[in-house]
């Protein structure tokens, strides 16, 4: 999947998931986690940046690789 097509389909799914029309939608990082996935993204350059997470069917949609999980990032 082309980052393209993977910034349209996060695009429907920050629409579905939290009413946010984010056309200039920019992903930041997006990545497995334990249950699902998780996408830092801005909805334009510039804006700070927000999370969402995702369901195991929604990460494999925006084309997150569910069989590896990031490592936990810890603190300090």
């Amino acid at each position: 999947m082309s980052d393209e097509e993977q910034r349209q389909r996060v695009i429907e799914v920050v629409l579905r998931e939290k009413g946010e029309d984010c056309p200039e939608l920019v992903v930041v990082r997006a990545g497995a986690r334990l249950g699902g996935g998780l996408v830092d993204y801005r909805c334009k350059e510039g804006d700070p940046s927000d999370s969402l997470m995702l369901t195991p069917e929604d990460a494999r949609y925006v084309g997150i690789d569910m069989s590896v999980p990031d490592p936990p990032e810890t603190g300090g």
